[in-house]
């Protein structure tokens, strides 16, 4: 028998590559409230944006704010301590003032107590003048006890005219000074 016998091996034979059928996307399909929510999403961020915006903006007035009253305050501080000084030497000169004031009214409580006394005399002589006109030497005496105070009391009076100029011309020139 002559057959022919074929050798039957198991061969694979490869199978012809297929290209996969390009995948139709599934549409799905948007729902309502998938929107909805997106909507608010967005609604939230663009709120929060303006909250943030609003906030620098405010911390930034704040600031500006806050840097316009420390210059304020330092310009403040400045002018009283400006002041102050200003005080202090007013109150030097107003003790110096009162000091020459003093000695005006010193002198003039000493002319007074002169004139006082030359009032006295004079009227001593004037009572022995009138009452006892026989008595020329106590009315001498008196007569020159007053005469001798007359150039005392002038001499005062001069002080007084002086300081009274000084004092003046003081005041003066702290008003020119002040102009």
């Amino acid at each position: 028998m002559t057959e022919n016998l074929e050798i039957q091996h198991d061969v694979q034979l490869p199978e012809p590559e297929v290209a996969p059928a390009p995948a139709t996307p599934t549409r799905k399909k948007v729902r309502w409230y998938h929107v909805a929510v997106l909507g608010v999403a967005v609604l939230v961020c663009a709120a929060a944006v303006g909250f943030s915006v609003s906030q620098s903006s405010d911390r930034d007035d704040a600031t500006k704010a806050r840097a316009a009253a420390q210059t304020a305050l330092v310009s403040q501080r400045g002018e009283t301590k400006r002041a102050r000084e200003r005080l202090a030497d007013d109150r030097a000169e107003a003790k110096d003032a009162l000091g020459k004031l003093a000695q005006v009214t010193t002198k003039l409580h000493e002319l007074t107590d002169l004139a006082s006394q030359e009032i006295d005399a004079v009227n001593a002589a004037h009572r022995i003048g009138t009452t006892t006109p026989d008595d020329v030497d106590a009315y001498n005496e008196q007569i020159r006890r007053a005469n001798a105070l007359l150039p005392v009391m002038e001499a005062k009076a001069e002080e007084i005219q002086a300081l009274a100029d000084q004092f003046r011309q003081d005041a003066e020139a702290q008003l020119a000074a002040m102009r």
